[in-house]
């Protein structure tokens, strides 16, 4: 019966594999009859066989380099998002050698063009589990990296599991190659309920993880992926209830001309991290973001080593919370404010608890994206 259902499993995939390819001859005879209005049909249809057959990678990468052609082919000014695309694909095929040869093929001499290397976030609302043992659960996997990483900062809200018997919940950041391997885990907080974990993260837990000072990190490449991970524990009773889990990645090419980083507290004194130009005394100053610890983000406009006007962005930057004007926040949110202040991430949700579902929000590319979410938050 297993061999049968293999059988007719391979056959199916020969059947898909052939549509495709006659899908992709059509286009590339309209793009030669330069008959671009039916290019582009015959490149829907192709992208939409791929998809019902479960967007394999090799197959994929054809859709983008059949959309690019196009547009080079119509003479469209603007193929950035196309190229990007197409190299972003490359680079998670692991292909270092194909990837080269596709810069020289476009003219492109530096490839830090094609990379989006704004922050990416990962939000996870919530988790409520009781099954899995002791086994790992994936509960969000980043898209691919699009560089060398910096730092990660991590928040839970809650992080509970079912408050008596032994404790064993724990959550994790893991790092996976190309080929889903896994590199490197870190496991964030410790055990849930543990006295350790109690003396150091209390009622909220965060961390921020640095390149020298952890594997998950240092080991971190173009192409490959995190997961937010997590563990019930094995035996009965035992569950484990997270909420609004944010993590952070901040790639080190990212804003490389003003690249420092430091403590900062706000007005109410809590703290996190300043990213953005310094004056003289190395003091926050001009336009720059304060990731708070507990997973909120501050953009906004310094000076002398304080908060002056900006936008405040929930855990993971799913909605806009606060507005300061002169020091001072608001009494309401001022959504005038807002597009004068953007958040500048791309950003990847998981809603659902069965971790199923992402919220995909998609400005900078076309509906035939990769389903990452990246855009400029406007309340």
């Amino acid at each position: 019966q297993l061999e049968q259902h293999t059988d007719e499993k391979n056959e199916k995939r020969k059947t898909y594999l052939k549509k495709v390819t006659l899908l992709e001859q059509k286009a590339r005879a309209a793009i030669e009859e330069r008959e671009f209005d039916d290019a582009i049909e015959w490149c829907d249809a192709c992208e939409t066989v791929v998809t019902l057959c479960g967007g394999d990678l090799a197959k994929v990468l054809l859709v983008d380099r059949l959309r690019l052609d196009i547009g080079l082919g119509k003479g469209d000014v603007d193929l950035m998002e196309l190229q990007r695309r197409v190299y972003r694909r490359i680079l998670h095929d692991n292909s270092e050698k194909a990837a080269k040869e596709f810069l020289d093929e476009q003219g492109i001499d530096d490839p830090c063009v094609l990379r989006d290397l704004r922050p990416s976030f990962l939000l996870v609302s919530s988790v409520d589990c009781s099954t899995g043992g002791d086994e790992w659960q994936e509960a969000l996997q980043s898209n691919p990296l699009e560089g060398d990483v910096a730092k990660v900062m991590v928040s839970l809200k809650m992080f509970k599991d079912q408050d008596w018997g032994n404790a064993k919940g724990k959550v994790g950041l893991a790092l996976y190659d190309t080929n889903e391997v896994l590199l490197a885990r870190c496991n964030l907080f410790g055990t849930c309920r543990s006295e350790s974990f109690i003396n150091t993260y209390g009622d909220r837990a965060y961390r921020t993880l640095y390149c020298e000072d952890d594997d998950v990190i240092s080991k971190a490449r173009p192409g490959f992926t995190y997961k937010l991970e997590f563990i019930v524990g094995d035996g009965g009773g035992h569950s484990i209830h997270l909420s609004e889990w944010a993590c952070r990645i901040f790639f080190q090419d990212w804003n490389k001309d003003i690249n420092t980083s430091q403590p900062m507290n706000d007005p109410e004194g809590d703290g996190g991290i300043y990213i953005g130009p310094v004056d003289d005394n190395n003091k926050a100053n001009g336009n720059g973001r304060l990731e708070y610890y507990d997973g909120m983000t501050f953009i906004g406009c310094f000076s002398n080593g304080s908060m002056v006007s900006g936008v405040c962005y929930s855990q993971g930057g799913m909605r806009s919370l606060y507005t300061m004007v002169g020091g001072v926040w608001t009494t309401e949110l001022d959504r005038n404010m807002i597009p004068n202040f953007p958040l500048g991430i791309n950003l990847k949700v998981s809603e659902d608890e069965n971790f199923e579902q992402e919220s995909v929000y998609d400005s900078s590319e076309s509906s035939a994206g990769d389903g990452e979410v990246s855009f400029e938050l406007e309340g």
